[in-house]
């Protein structure tokens, strides 16, 4: 069980390297999230008045690595990490996105008032496709693979010389709401789509 002392641990390893070679989520889900829900406290806009977060994640129910994904990051959402994003609670959709990549359809498919979406592993699906229905609803779009930093999503990680290492697609975190502190893009390389 992640604790609060792993949290900050996690966060704690924050570093600069080179990078590594690349795989699909060089992080394992629990990590991620410990990290994501600390990058989120840089993030002056995630403090809403709202009473609640809700984090969408995107899978699909075909793939086992998605579906496993989706698994352990709604539980550790739900259960160790449940008032880490920005000190609100938080409630978890699991969103199969099967094969609809169209903008339009996931517009959809997402849950009233999503404050994040957090993407899985996704198979022979058009990733920019979610970042561009995260740009027209304004919600910050996060993942653990960083090659979907790449195609527009906003906030990422991947692993440098062993440690998590933040990437921000600035275009698409501002496109999808975010307000970024200056601290915060200092510890993170900068990635463009």
């Amino acid at each position: 069980m992640l604790r609060r002392s792993a949290v900050v641990a996690a966060v704690g390893l924050l570093g600069m390297g080179h990078p590594a070679v690349a795989q699909e989520m060089p992080l394992p889900v629990g990590v991620q999230l410990a990290v994501l829900s600390q990058v989120m406290q840089f993030d002056r806009n995630f403090t809403a008045d709202r009473d609640e977060a809700v984090i969408a994640v995107l899978y699909q129910r075909r793939s086992r690595e998605s579906t496993a994904a989706m698994d352990e990051a709604t539980s550790v959402l739900r259960d160790e990490l449940a008032f880490w994003f920005g000190g609100r609670p938080i409630r978890v959709v699991a969103v199969d996105v099967g094969g609809t990549d169209d903008p339009l359809a996931l517009q959809w498919l997402m849950p009233a008032r999503t404050d994040v979406v957090y993407l899985t592993p996704l198979r022979s699906f058009d990733v920019r496709s979610i970042s561009q229905t995260g740009r027209d609803l304004g919600i910050l779009t996060l993942t653990g693979v960083p090659e979907y930093v790449e195609l527009g999503i906003a906030i990422g990680l991947d692993r440098e010389r062993g440690r998590p290492r933040i990437l921000v697609n600035l275009e698409a975190a501002i496109a999808g709401g975010a307000d970024l502190s200056s601290e915060l893009l200092k510890l993170a390389r900068m990635v463009r789509s």
